[in-house]
């Protein structure tokens, strides 16, 4: 599905549906998404995501979109410990990512 935004102002609404997501090769990194159609003016988490088929562990919370200021990361929170980004070993062939989030472009 075609990502979507709209701009209002210094204020950018994004959202996509990544449908059956395919992997090249071996992924041995984090899921780093790019393209976004402004450059955020700093990073911060901006909102949330939805998955379908991708293998998570236990005691996994809620998951979190966040830019770094250029890409877009999603965090998982961990019970008693640090939040983690998604990391592409989690994700394979035709899962399936639902995201919307707002930043900055002051």
């Amino acid at each position: 599905t075609t990502p979507r935004y709209i701009r209002v102002g210094d204020v950018v609404h994004i959202w996509a549906n990544l449908l059956n997501i395919n992997e090249s090769g071996t992924q041995t990194s984090d899921l780093y998404i790019t393209g976004l159609p402004f450059s955020p003016s700093f990073g911060a988490p901006i909102g949330t995501v939805m998955m379908h088929s991708i293998t998570m562990t236990g005691g996994r919370g809620n998951l979190t979109l966040y830019t770094n200021g250029t890409g877009l990361y999603i965090y998982e929170t961990i019970s008693g410990a640090d939040w983690n980004s998604i990391e592409w070993s989690k994700i394979s062939d035709n899962d399936d990512i639902y995201l919307c989030g707002t930043y900055s472009v002051q």
